[in-house]
C-alpha cells in the first residue's frame, strides 16, 4: 500500500480516537473519576499533539508533547491506581502518590537537557527522526532511558491484572452478584490494556513502514483500546465508575440471584425505555419456549437475550415486579393448562408438567394451585366439564 494512503488512513483513525478520547474524558470527569479522566484526557492531548507535528503544524509548539516528551510513565501508575481505586472503594493514600514521582523526575531530567539545544537543532533532530528514522536525543542516557519507558505501562497493566485475578479468586470474601459482573469486566480492560502495550512495542520496533507511519500507527492500539472503553462503558455505566462491593447486603432468594443494595440500585438505575426494550426480550424469548429448559437460570435467559444478567434482574424486580422464579414458572403453568384443556392430549399431568420445564412434582403442585387456585387434577377435570371456559385469567403479564 502507498506510504502516503497509510499515513492518511493513520491520521484519520488517531483523530477520530483522539477527539472520542477528549468526550470520554469529559463525560468521566463530571462523573469525578479524575484518574480516568486523567489518563484519558493526557492521552488524547499527546495524540493531538503529534498528528499536528506529523502534519507539520505549529512546530515550535506541538514539537513537545508531540516528540520531545512522552506520558508513558504516567499512563501505567494512572491505569493502576483507576484499578485500586475501583477495588478498594476508598480514596488514594497519600504514599500512592509516590507512583508519579519518576515522572516528575524524569520530565525535569529531560526538560532540562532537552532546552540546552537551540530552537532549530530541536526542530532539525525531529526532521532527521521523522524522515529518516535517525533518532537522538541531547544526552545518550535519555536515549538509553526512552528504550524502556515504554514497558512501564506494560507492568503496571500486568500488575492490575493480577490484583483484580486475586480479588475474585478470594473465597474468603464472596462478590456480589453485581460486582462480579464488574470485575470481569474490569479483567477485559485489563487484558485489552496488556495486549495494547505489547503490540504497541511490537509495532515500534519491527513494523516494516516508514519512520513517520511508525510513529504514528504505533498509537493505533491504544485508540482502539480507548475505543472498547468508551462503547462497553455506555453499555455498563455503573462498572466504569463504581466500587467493586464485596457481599450482597441481602440474603440469596430462591431464584439463586442476590438482591442488589441501596447503593447498587442507585447507581444502576435502568432507563424506562431500555427497560421496556429488555422486556420485551424476555416476554419473546419465553413465548419461544426457553421456559421449556428444566435448568434455565438467569444467566441463561440473559446469554439468550445478549443482555447482561445484572440488567435482566433489575429489569424484572424494579420495572415488571416479578423475580426470575415465578415469571418462568408462570409461562410454564400458562402452557400446562393449555396442554390439560386440549381433549386430545392424554398423557399424564406429570408428563406434562416435565415437558413444560418442571423437574420436581411438589414443585410443580405448589405453583399450580397458587396460579390456578385449583389442583391440576381438578383443573384437567373442570375443563372436561366445561371446555368453553378460556385461558384468559392465567395470561402471564411481563410488561
Amino acid at each position: 500500500m502507498n506510504e502516503n494512503i497509510v499515513t492518511t488512513i493513520t491520521l484519520t483513525v488517531l483523530t477520530l480516537g483522539a477527539i472520542q478520547g477528549v468526550v470520554f474524558a469529559i463525560t468521566a470527569f463530571c462523573k469525578k473519576e479524575l484518574l480516568l479522566a486523567s489518563w484519558l484526557g493526557l492521552f488524547s492531548f499527546e495524540v493531538i499533539n503529534k498528528i499536528l507535528l506529523a502534519s507539520q503544524i505549529l512546530p515550535n509548539a506541538t514539537q513537545w508533547l508531540g516528540y520531545w516528551f512522552s506520558l508513558d510513565l504516567l499512563y501505567g501508575p494512572l491505569f493502576y491506581l483507576w484499578v485500586v481505586k475501583l477495588l478498594t472503594g476508598k480514596l488514594l493514600a497519600r504514599w500512592q502518590y509516590l507512583h508519579f514521582v519518576p515522572f516528575v523526575v524524569f520530565l525535569a531530567f529531560k526538560l532540562t537537557a532537552t532546552l540546552s539545544w537551540s530552537g532549530a537543532e530541536r526542530l532539525h533532530a525531529i526532521h532527521q527522526a521523522l524522515s529518516y528514522g535517525n533518532w537522538h536525543s541531547p544526552t545518550s542516557s535519555i536515549d538509553f532511558l526512552n528504550g524502556y519507558i515504554i514497558y512501564i505501562p506494560l507492568i503496571y497493566s500486568l500488575l492490575a491484572g493480577y490484583l483484580l485475578a486475586m480479588r475474585k479468586n478470594l473465597p474468603q470474601q464472596p462478590l456480589s452478584s453485581i460486582a462480579k459482573v464488574r470485575v470481569n469486566w474490569l479483567l477485559a480492560m485489563v487484558a485489552l490494556q496488556i495486549a495494547m502495550w505489547f503490540f504497541v512495542i511490537f509495532l515500534l520496533h519491527y513494523l516494516p513502514v516508514t519512520p513517520i507511519n511508525g510513529f504514528l500507527i504505533s498509537y493505533i492500539p491504544a485508540v482502539l483500546w480507548l475505543n472498547a472503553l468508551a462503547w462497553l462503558s455506555m453499555l455498563y455505566q455503573p462498572i466504569v465508575v463504581q466500587a467493586v462491593k464485596i457481599r450482597d447486603e441481602h440474603p440469596v432468594t430462591d431464584t439463586g440471584l442476590a438482591n442488589l443494595s441501596k447503593a447498587d440500585n442507585e447507581a444502576a438505575k435502568v432507563p424506562l425505555e431500555q427497560a421496556e426494550q429488555i422486556a420485551q426480550k424476555i416476554e419473546q424469548a419465553m413465548k419461544q419456549g426457553l421456559f421449556k429448559q428444566p435448568k434455565l437460570s438467569l444467566d441463561q435467559l440473559a446469554n439468550d437475550i445478549k443482555v447482561a444478567p445484572y440488567r435482566v434482574s433489575q429489569v424484572l424486580n424494579e420495572h415488571l415486579a416479578i423475580s426470575f422464579f415465578d415469571l418462568v414458572n408462570g409461562y410454564r403453568i400458562k402452557a400446562v393448562q393449555e396442554n390439560l384443556a386440549d381433549p386430545q392430549n392424554h398423557h399424564t399431568i406429570l408428563d406434562i408438567a416435565f415437558c413444560n420445564g418442571f423437574n420436581s412434582k411438589s414443585t410443580f403442585n405448589t405453583c399450580f394451585k397458587k396460579q390456578v387456585g385449583l389442583t391440576p387434577s381438578q383443573y384437567r377435570l373442570q375443563k372436561k366439564r366445561d371446555p368453553v371456559n378460556d385461558l384468559a385469567g392465567s395470561e402471564v403479564q411481563i410488561s
